[in-house]
């Protein structure tokens, strides 16, 4: 393995967001936000390296009140992820 790059390795702002509106960080920042969400990556010499170094993350997820559609969110009260 070369390096594990986290949001503390992001020059400037974690945010990649095509809109301007900072609200898609490069790496989780803490929260998670939806199943699949990137929170670090692995720099290696190889992908099998890159693989098995990244196998060794232990991160710990807390199951937050979510919704699963828009109406369900809605009728929970929930807000927008982002400004509409």
């Amino acid at each position: 393995m070369v390096a594990v790059l986290t949001p503390e390795d992001i020059p400037g702002e974690n945010d990649v967001s095509p809109n301007g509106l900072h609200d898609d960080p490069i790496f989780a920042p803490g929260l998670v936000q939806f199943w699949g969400q990137p929170v670090f990556a692995v720099v290696a010499e190889t992908r099998t390296q890159a693989r098995h170094a990244a196998a060794l993350a232990k991160i710990e997820y807390e199951a937050l009140p979510h919704a699963l559609d828009p109406i369900a969110a809605r009728d929970a009260g929930m807000g927008y992820v982002t400004k509409p």
